[in-house]
């Protein structure tokens, strides 16, 4: 299994998946799980989660070839075709692996973009502003709830992969199935191509995001134990400590060729 994440933000939506991959006879490999292309229709982004990455990658690989070709009106259409296309992969089986996707895509015509749990054999769900899939929700889920769960149009990309990259670190951390790099793609809504977020800009980003653990914890002790006497040194302390989070703030998410990722603009 895995964890992807899919979140919206302005101009857009960003799609993010760790490479760890645990083949049915426990073997371990790396690989990516991230697949973005340009279609007749517009833009796409795939991020799947198997217990069957080779099976997974097949029906991926599918749908890829379908969606270049197809002409999408609305996303009703795209919804039909997936769900049949899903459909017939899984009766290729007598039991298909279980098998989750995200996918986040802009349509010409249409303002902003999807963002899609889909599930073999036909469940298709449209979001709105955070989704995972993979082993990995369980983690991903909870925390984003508590420490996010709030509108995300209004972010910037860089804010938005601030927070995938903490949930990505604390999924890692705590979920044995998880790990490796992690692959990010912004999809836009102007209709330009599928961008990659730098691997190095992920990785630098998750491990400067345990910092953000000892503030949580802090201000949960302070808030609990702090008693009159120390009660403004240990407010002072942590207000000390969300000024000092530069490293939380430094890190700048650019594409594949070193330009910084900035909002599509509103069209």
């Amino acid at each position: 299994m895995t964890i992807a994440i899919g979140m919206t933000c302005q101009g857009g939506a960003i799609v993010a998946a760790d490479t760890k991959i645990i083949d049915q006879n426990g073997s371990v490999t790396y690989g990516p799980k991230v697949t973005a292309f340009r279609g007749v229709s517009g833009t796409f982004a795939i991020a799947n989660a198997s217990d069957d990455a080779n099976a997974s990658q097949t029906l991926v690989l599918k749908l890829e070839s379908v969606f270049k070709k197809a002409k999408l009106n609305d996303w009703g259409r795209f919804e039909e075709i997936i769900k049949a296309e899903m459909s017939d992969w899984s009766h290729a089986f007598r039991t298909h692996p279980p098998t989750q996707f995200i996918v986040s895509l802009y349509l010409r015509g249409r303002d902003g973009v999807g963002l899609y749990f889909c599930e073999p054999p036909i469940t298709v769900l449209p979001k709105v502003g955070y989704i995972s899939a993979g082993a990995g929700f369980m983690v991903a889920d909870p925390v984003h709830s508590y420490l996010f769960g709030f509108p995300t149009d209004y972010h910037t990309p860089q804010l938005i992969l601030r927070q995938i990259s903490y949930l990505m670190y604390r999924v890692k951390k705590d979920v044995a199935l998880c790990g490796g790099k992690t692959h990010g793609v912004y999809i836009r809504a102007d209709g330009k191509e599928p961008e990659w977020v730098n691997v190095l800009d992920l990785e630098q980003a998750e491990i400067v995001s345990g910092y953000l653990d000892s503030i949580v914890k802090n201000a949960v002790a302070f808030a609990l134990f702090s008693s009159g006497e120390n009660l403004k040194g240990n407010a002072d302390g942590l207000a000390s400590q969300v000024q000092g989070a530069q490293s939380l703030r430094a890190t700048v998410f650019h594409n594949i060729i070193g330009e910084e990722i900035r909002a599509a603009p509103i069209q």
